[in-house]
């Protein structure tokens, strides 16, 4: 969370953090030996820490070594298409095409191989 504040508030992210009463900051447990082994950020440390303390977590990462990390621990996990895709399966989004390009267009590495397969899912 510290990263994501960092940017300042003026940032749109941070603003919709803030602005969003359902997004609780918490004090993640310290990080065992297994993560730390890992060396991964600060903030994926903290994710990943935090998942491994809740049953019902899922990690939502899509660092690459977090990721691979995440799924040595046995954690579940979900990256920022299957989170878009998640959202348009359950109607908050009207459509999920529109923002991923947008993302993409921002430097998320996704295929169009791989955004067109997703997108059929949603029937897109």
């Amino acid at each position: 969370m510290e990263e994501l504040l960092a940017r300042g508030p003026e940032d749109v992210t941070v603003r919709a953090i803030r602005a969003s009463a359902w997004i609780e900051v918490v004090e993640s447990p310290y990080p065992s030996e297994a993560l730390l082994a890992w060396d991964l950020g600060r903030g994926e440390t903290s994710v990943l820490a935090q998942a491994r303390s809740v049953e019902s977590a899922v990690v939502v990462v899509d660092d690459l070594q977090a990721r691979r990390a995440a799924y040595s621990l046995a954690l579940p996990l979900r990256g920022t298409l299957g989170t878009v895709l998640l959202a348009k399966k359950r109607g908050i989004i009207d459509r999920a095409r529109p923002l991923l390009v947008q993302m993409k267009a921002r430097g998320m590495f996704l295929s169009d191989a791989v955004l067109n397969l997703a997108l059929r899912e949603v029937g897109e």
